[in-house]
């Protein structure tokens, strides 16, 4: 197993005619007399109330185990695993080619081939009506759930729309979206699927349904009657029916262990307002003594968008020096946009970019000096030629690593020039979704920047895809819903009035991912709207939002709206030990007895609590504990413990650091 893969440990599989075992980090799939696993480990435990069934209907009659099941092995390494599968359902032959990564995602191509049909009797004419797949979840592993894209496009997500809660007893259902996942807090399953080409159904596509029997069954619909293709037609040797295929992504989360060496890597700022930087004025030195361990430095670096090279060469150098020699390590700018002002430009943007269904473009940003920037697809040959791009400024000018915006997401694309969209029976262009293909670009894109020692930051907001995430080492969501954070408290509804704690724990606490989240942070303290408030409620979920730096100068002064709180926070961490200690969060104790209060816990040698009042107003909070005394670490206050208890006038979307 290549050096570069250390995150994961090596893969290890054994593939008889009867059964598949494959081992991954944290994750065991078992298959057996089936075309998806029969059991799914995670941590040790098991993921499923019974086996994963494909489930079809022939002639009203419902069968779900397949028959003459052979698995075949092909290929069986350290890194991948891939096996052939033969069997029977009804009149139909199911053939299958499973892959496994070492990162666990499983690969399932599947292929419905109509029963030989051609005797003049008609004895096996096709009687397919129905095909769904049943993923039966232990329920008490079944508590969230999330989906991607968050609406009917995902060409940028749609702002103020979460697509991550609780499951509801009712379940949910959903038309057809690339990505669906079912889990808990810190475990899961993700499905995807790149294309609704061959899925066939009347209603939803996807379906959580909630049960009483300990079990959640996330029900992926594929046809809900015969295939068209088959339908009023005679399996001919001349024109036989041909099979129906589908390519399938199943993945057990989390992707890969969170080490307290990786926690404490991430703490970095972010300047989006390029290059700007006065070494006098002592903003570099200031961001290296709050702590601070990377600096992430926006599109504005280079003249042409996307283009990661720097349009002041001289000063970009000085600037990585600068940063190297205060113990600073440097992240640049790398996105989904491909620019008009791009060298290359008139050769290359007809392969490279996302085609909309009816032909055009897509995105199009504009920005100084003048330039439109239009969305691309990494199917195309735009892929390598980024990755060529980031081997150069980690080469030539020492940067570190990378920050990617929207290169995790399968943005849709109908370009049939690189393989995308699909012409559908009715005639028109439907676009599909590159899974596949983005995860093989961001898989490169990781071997590439951790053979140089570096690490990647992406920004992915609304997609926590498993599959592609699984190759970054950190992710920064949460921009799509800002604006209505923001308005949540400015306008006196609530912090959780719209990002509910459920829905927070499925999408950005980054544990049942198996990542590192970084809650994005737009302040703007003019109108109340503070880094605090917003660590009011991320902290309880162990994430802490991003400091950020905007505008021209950057100075000292300006770099402290966010950061003089969030360095005293990486302070208590350091002084507590709050990385390398096991945590206890709010919805596992009862340590806080006042509604509407959370505190969560890092059980270390020296214990340290955050705790949040998340309602509208002030007030008294009571926290039980074993000390005489509890401190407020960041400001200073002594609680005096009575009968095992203190309390105290918590302010409003406030976190307090207490010393349990």
């Amino acid at each position: 197993m290549k050096d570069v893969w250390k995150a994961w440990q090596p893969l290890k599989s054994r593939v008889s005619r009867e059964a598949a075992h494959v081992e991954v980090s944290g994750r065991n799939y078992v298959f057996n007399e089936s075309a998806f696993p029969a059991s799914v480990l995670i941590g040790g435990e098991e993921f499923l109330a019974r086996p994963i069934e494909l489930v079809g209907v022939f002639a009203g009659r419902e069968e779900r185990t397949l028959s003459e099941c052979v698995y075949h092995p092909l290929s069986q390494d350290d890194e991948r695993a891939v096996f052939q599968l033969s069997s029977r359902m009804g009149n139909t032959v199911i053939d299958g080619r499973i892959t496994c990564d070492f990162d666990g995602f499983l690969e399932i191509c599947l292929s419905v081939i109509p029963f030989w049909s051609f005797a003049k009797d008609g004895l096996n004419a096709p009687r397919l009506e129905k095909l769904f797949i049943d993923i039966p979840v232990k329920r008490e592993y079944a508590t969230l759930y999330h989906y991607w894209p968050n609406d009917k496009t995902s060409i940028i997500p749609n702002a103020n729309i979460v697509n991550a809660d609780a499951l509801p007893e009712g379940g949910v259902k959903l038309p057809f979206k690339p990505y669906v996942w079912l889990g808990d807090e810190f475990r899961g399953l993700g499905v995807s699927m790149e294309t609704d080409e061959n899925i066939e159904v009347y209603g939803p596509q996807a379906e959580y349904i909630a049960e009483s029997a300990g079990e959640v069954v996330l029900r992926v619909r594929l046809l809900d009657h015969m295939p068209a293709a088959w339908q009023g037609r005679v399996d001919e040797w001349t024109r036989a029916l041909n099979p129906v295929d589908y390519r399938i992504g199943f993945m057990a989360t989390p992707v890969k262990p969170v080490t307290p060496e990786h926690r404490r890597e991430w703490r970095s700022f972010h300047v989006f307002s390029g290059m700007y930087l006065n070494e006098q004025d002592g903003a570099l030195d200031y961001l290296a003594a709050s702590g601070v361990k990377w600096v992430i430095f926006h599109e504005g670096i280079s003249r042409v968008q996307n283009y990661g090279m720097p349009e002041d060469e001289t000063r970009f150098r000085a600037l990585i020096a600068a940063c190297h020699a205060r113990g600073l390590k440097t992240m640049v700018y790398f996105g989904y946009e491909y620019s008009t002002l791009a060298p290359d430009w008139f050769e290359k943007a007809r392969d490279y970019l996302i085609n909309t269904p009816e032909g055009g473009f897509t995105g199009g940003w504009q920005r100084k000096p003048w330039q439109r920037d239009f969305m691309v697809c990494y199917r195309g040959g735009y892929s390598q030629a980024m990755i060529d791009r980031v081997k150069f400024v980690m080469d030539e000018y020492g940067v570190d690593g990378v920050y990617t915006d929207g290169t995790y997401v399968p943005w849709e694309c109908a370009n049939a020039r690189h393989g995308c969209g699909y012409t559908g029976r009715d005639g028109k262009r439907r676009a599909t979704f590159p899974i596949f293909a983005v995860r093989d670009h961001v898989k490169r894109l990781y071997e590439a920047v951790h053979e140089r020692g570096g690490l990647i930051d992406t920004h992915q907001s609304s997609c926590c895809l498993a599959p592609t995430l699984s190759f970054c080492d950190s992710y920064y969501d949460g921009e799509n819903i800002q604006g209505a954070l923001i308005r949540s408290v400015t306008e006196g509804k609530g912090l959780t009035s719209f990002l509910n704690l459920p829905a927070f724990r499925a999408e950005y606490m980054g544990r049942n991912l198996g990542l590192i989240d970084q809650f994005i942070a737009y302040t703007n303290p003019s109108i109340g709207w503070t880094i605090e408030k917003l660590a009011a409620l991320t902290l309880i979920h162990d994430v802490v939002p991003r400091p950020r730096k905007t505008g021209e100068a950057m100075t000292r002064e300006s770099l402290e709206t966010d950061l003089r709180f969030i360095r005293a926070v990486w302070r208590a961490f350091d002084e507590y030990g709050a990385e390398d200690a096991a945590w206890l969060p709010y919805w596992q104790n009862d340590l806080c007895e006042t509604e509407g209060a959370y505190l969560s816990v890092y059980q270390g040698a020296k214990p340290l609590g955050v705790l949040s009042n998340l309602t509208l107003e002030p007030m008294t909070v009571t926290v039980k504990t074993g000390r005489a005394r509890v401190v407020s670490v960041l400001t200073g206050e002594v609680f005096e413990a009575k009968d095992g208890r203190v309390s105290f006038t918590a302010e409003s979307y406030y976190p307090y650091l207490l010393a349990l």
